[in-house]
C-alpha cells in the first residue's frame, strides 16, 4: 500500500509535467513551509526530466540564505546536495546552472527556473540542509 505522502509526491510530479506552470502558481501556497527530503528529491527528478526534454532547455537553481542563516557554508552544503543529485541521475551538467542569490527574509529557499520561468521554490529550515537530506538520501 502507498502512503499518503508518496501519493502527494506522486500528485507533485505529475502536476509539474502535466499543468502548465501559469496554472500550478495559483494552486501553490504562499506559506514558507521547510520540504522534505522525499519532496525535495521528487521535485528534483520532475525539475530534470523537464530539463533533459530538449536541446534549448535551461536549469537555473538559486539558492538563498534565510534570515538568520549567515555562513556561505549552508548555501555550499545545499548546492552540493543537488550537485550530487544531478551526478548521480546522469543529467547533463551543462543545462544547469547553480547560483548563490540574495538572502531571503524568510526560510533559506531554492528557486528553480526552467526556460527562464520560475516553476518552483524548495524551503529549508534554518542552517539545514534541502529537506534536511543526508547525503545518503541522494
Amino acid at each position: 500500500m502507498i502512503s499518503s505522502k508518496k501519493h502527494l509526491v506522486i500528485l507533485m510530479i505529475w502536476l509539474q509535467l502535466f499543468i502548465p506552470s501559469n496554472l500550478l502558481s495559483q494552486i501553490k501556497s504562499d506559506k514558507e513551509i521547510p520540504s522534505d527530503c522525499e519532496y525535495v528529491r521528487a521535485i528534483l527528478d520532475a525539475t530534470f526530466a523537464q530539463g533533459s526534454n530538449s536541446e534549448d532547455s535551461n536549469v537555473i537553481l538559486i539558492f538563498r540564505l534565510g534570515k538568520g542563516e549567515r555562513s556561505k557554508r549552508v548555501t555550499n552544503r545545499r548546492m552540493e546536495l543537488v550537485r550530487n543529485h544531478i551526478n548521480f541521475r546522469q543529467q547533463n551538467l551543462k543545462k544547469f546552472v547553480l547560483a548563490e542569490g540574495e538572502k531571503n527574509n524568510g526560510l533559506g529557499k531554492v528557486e528553480i527556473y526552467i526556460k527562464g520561468k520560475l516553476t518552483e521554490v524548495l524551503f529549508a529550515k534554518k542552517n539545514a540542509t534541502l529537506g534536511n537530506c543526508s547525503e545518503e538520501a541522494f
